[in-house]
């Protein structure tokens, strides 16, 4: 019995540890292929990582660029801007995506949400986990000075209270600004039309919209969004013509 767990245990391993292999596999031909000139295959490639949820900064990073080479503005915009939710400050990539949005004319931000920056920062030099496993250590820290050093538990407990709920505070901004972030969508299609109510009518139309520009979900009703442009303009647009970060 022993044994059969042992080979069965074996055997799992190696097939994840292959399975693990794949999108690696995958990931050096699509990097092969773009190098040697066929973004068109690079492309399928690295869509095929994509689509298995196998998502990295560098794996955006370089869909976005093979899609900026073939001048797919909105799909170039659209993995640029979830790589820089995983690392806003890398100079190739702002680069890169201060380039999209020339091409499609979009040269304004939406305001900042505060302490936005120290939160990218973190972001950027810890990854985005970072200050989830800080509150975890803090927690765990505590227990165990408690425990250890029973004669100054009152003194870990100020202490601890105090750094937990600091954490926290940036932690729960961390959340609000994840939240914004999956509230940001593409504009995937050209000439999408923008309505001042949900409905299709010509005398409710406010503009046409640029595919690969970039709008903020503020509502949704059946098959409409509500969404405002980083120049302050809002109106209603039919979701299947935005794609959400």
């Amino acid at each position: 019995m022993a044994i059969r767990t042992v080979i069965i245990f074996c055997f799992l391993f190696i097939v994840a540890d292959a399975i693990a292999d794949v999108p690696k596999d995958t990931f050096r031909l699509a990097n092969e292929a773009f190098e040697k000139g066929a973004v068109d295959d690079a492309i399928q490639l690295y869509e095929s990582i994509a689509s298995n949820d196998f998502g990295s900064t560098t794996l955006y990073y370089n869909l976005g660029t093979a899609y900026l080479k073939k001048e797919n503005w909105p799909a170039a915009r659209y993995y640029l801007e979830k790589a820089r939710q995983e690392h806003p400050t890398r100079v190739d990539l702002n680069s890169n995506l201060e380039y999209v949005r020339e091409r499609v004319d979009d040269q304004y931000n939406f305001p900042h949400f505060p302490l936005a920056g120290f939160i990218e920062q973190i972001h950027s030099l810890f990854g985005k986990n970072f200050i989830s496993l800080l509150m975890l250590f803090l927690f765990i820290g505590g227990i165990l000075v408690a425990y250890l050093r029973p004669s100054h538990w009152k003194t870990s407990l100020y202490i601890g209270t105090a750094a937990w709920i600091l954490v926290f505070s940036v932690f729960l901004l961390e959340r609000k600004i994840d939240t914004i972030q999956h509230n940001m969508a593409i504009v995937w299609n050209d000439q999408v039309q923008l309505y001042d109510k949900p409905e299709v009518a010509r005398e409710s139309k406010i503009a046409d919209l640029r595919a690969g520009l970039k709008v903020r979900s503020l509502e949704k009703i059946g098959p409409w969004c509500r969404v405002d442009l980083a120049d302050g303009t809002s109106g209603w647009i039919e979701d299947k013509d935005i794609r959400f970060l």
